[in-house]
């Protein structure tokens, strides 16, 4: 990551105020962005320059292009793009494991795909000229999106569209010299975890850092890679479909 000129969405807490921490530890010059200011300029204030902060609030597309805009601006460029922001469907101080048929609702599935699925789709339009050919964009799907999620199943179906679209990306972008990977964390400590789970089965924001940069040193595209508790970063290996009836391939 030396050197690396990166942007991580959703970067005032959890996973992205983490990955911001990580890779900067390891020399990239990391702008972050997100709505939660006065806390996102407290992490980079103590980042130092040349990490900088800005607010953008992803329900307006032309703040997310213009901020990656002024992102691109300040770095120099960009090379790497972490769009790491998300949301579940019921608020952060409710029971994450409560009733899942109270969250079907109109509202809970526009707020949760507006920002899990619209919002990334925005602003990987907006990245691909900044990024000029090479260079990465990582999105954090969820384990949520290789297994179902019970307890949240819009929140589970948004995060198995970011998956799909990382996929379909990769074969879109194929030789173009950028490349795409989804994140897929299993239980993380964050305030998205809520308070009722057992704190001591998560694991650090870090550790999906940690698997940021695994995905990256490998080099592949169209890729989901999981960073669960206890587990090293495994790269997931997903069947392929050919022909007229979809079949799998032996």
């Amino acid at each position: 990551m030396d050197g690396k000129r990166v942007v991580i969405t959703g970067a005032s807490g959890g996973i992205g105020a983490a990955g911001a921490r990580h890779l900067a530890k390891l020399g990239a010059t990391v702008v972050g962005m997100d709505v939660v200011d006065a806390v996102g300029e407290e992490l980079f204030a103590d980042l130092g320059a040349p990490h900088a902060y800005q607010h953008v609030d992803l329900t307006v597309p032309d703040d997310i292009a213009g901020s990656l805009r002024r992102a691109a601006e300040h770095l120099g460029g960009l090379d790497v793009v972490w769009l790491n922001a998300g949301v579940m469907t019921r608020a952060r101080n409710e029971d994450p494991m409560g009733d899942p048929i109270a969250t079907l609702t109109a509202d809970g599935y526009r707020r949760v795909f507006d920002i899990n699925v619209g919002a990334n789709v925005t602003a990987i339009g907006a990245a691909l000229p900044l990024l000029a050919g090479d260079g990465d964009i990582v999105l954090t799907a969820s384990a949520a999106g290789l297994t179902p999620f019970a307890p949240d199943p819009i929140y589970t179906a948004s995060k198995h569209a970011v998956i799909g679209l990382v996929r379909a990306l990769g074969d879109v972008l194929d030789g173009s010299g950028v490349r795409v990977h989804a994140v897929c964390p299993g239980g993380t400590d964050t305030a998205m975890a809520g308070t009722v789970l057992d704190r001591s089965q998560l694991q650090s924001p870090t550790a999906v850092a940690e698997c940021v940069v695994a995905l990256l040193e490998a080099g592949e595209t169209g890729d989901a890679w999981t960073a669960l508790p206890n587990h090293p970063p495994v790269h997931i290996r997903f069947p392929e479909l050919r022909g007229r009836g979809f079949k799998l391939d032996e």
